[in-house]
């Protein structure tokens, strides 16, 4: 009884590490599409520069807005002229996401990466969906996300 207790117990172990390591956001790197409406899922903000075909990282800096997770606390990006980073903390269980600290570079930036980055400064919660390779970032009380697609290492 105690072998199988056992055993049942270690399948309900490595069930879970797999399902928080398959979910975790660790070394994945997205591209901004747009700011999001929750109610009517319509694009309410489109910053300029956005719709252009990222295949990189590094074609990534001077084209799009950004967002890399170095690894479980710390983030870095680009908001078109300015990179930036910091921490983050980040809840899977419960969806709770926060930037806690922030640096960037200060060139200049326009309308759209002050936006940018005070939305995901101010950013609550997030959805991780797998099938279409979407990051959402909620923000303003859960009326709006940012919404990006994961670039492919």
């Amino acid at each position: 009884m105690k072998k199988i207790l056992f055993i049942l117990l270690a399948i309900c172990l490595s069930a879970t590490a797999c399902e928080k390591k398959e979910q975790s956001l660790v070394n994945t790197k997205w591209e901004l599409v747009g700011i999001m409406d929750v109610q009517t899922g319509i694009l309410t903000t489109e910053l300029e520069g956005i719709g252009s075909e990222i295949q990189t990282m590094d074609s990534c800096r001077i084209k799009c807005y950004s967002l890399e997770f170095v690894d479980e606390e710390t983030y870095r990006g680009f908001s078109r002229v300015n990179g930036f980073g910091g921490t983050y903390t980040i809840d899977y269980k419960t969806n709770d996401f926060k930037v806690i600290g922030l640096i960037q570079t200060l060139v200049g930036g326009s309308d759209d990466d002050k936006l940018y980055i005070s939305s995901l400064m101010a950013a609550q919660s997030f959805f991780l969906q797998k099938k279409k390779k979407e990051l959402w970032l909620y923000h303003n009380d859960k009326k709006n996300y940012l919404l990006f697609k994961r670039i492919e290492p």
